[in-house]
């Protein structure tokens, strides 16, 4: 069995690629779209990166949505869906990586995700590891599945 600890992706391909002999393109093709869905369906259920669920929105901005089109107080991070629709999976020979599509977007995300002095930091991107969901475990068993190739 393979084993990956640690989120060293680079030093992972050259590993797969110099001791396996593996092709680690399609490896990196398939982690980047795995972490893709992974993160899409934790925003969906509102939790961060550690299994938690994101900080509540603040009374005003709760009170500003109301009777609006955007989807409401119940949905955070979900307001019109374009940060989340904007993550992308790249990938190369040698990783895999998330990115947002544009600067609006990238911008929303790095304040969700560090927090600003009026907003809780939600940390939504990021390697999940927690009771009923392992991102180590997944990304494991893609490597496994490519090294059975």
């Amino acid at each position: 069995m393979l084993e990956i600890r640690g989120t060293n992706w680079r030093d992972v391909s050259r590993d797969l690629q110099a001791e396996l002999r593996v092709d680690s393109t399609g490896y990196h093709r398939d982690v980047s779209q795995y972490l893709v869905f992974s993160t899409r369906q934790a925003v969906s259920r509102e939790q961060d990166v550690n299994g938690r669920k994101f900080a509540a929105l603040a009374p005003s901005t709760a009170n500003a949505r109301r009777g609006t089109t955007r989807r409401g107080t119940a949905h955070i991070l979900q307001d019109n869906g374009s940060m989340v629709r904007a993550l992308v999976g790249q990938f190369s020979p040698s990783e895999a990586r998330l990115t947002l599509g544009d600067r609006r977007n990238a911008q929303k995300a790095i304040w969700h995700q560090q927090g600003t002095s009026k907003m809780p930091q939600r940390e939504w991107i990021g390697l999940r590891s927690y009771a009923g969901h392992d991102d180590f475990l997944a990304i494991e068993q893609i490597a496994e599945r490519h090294i059975g190739r």
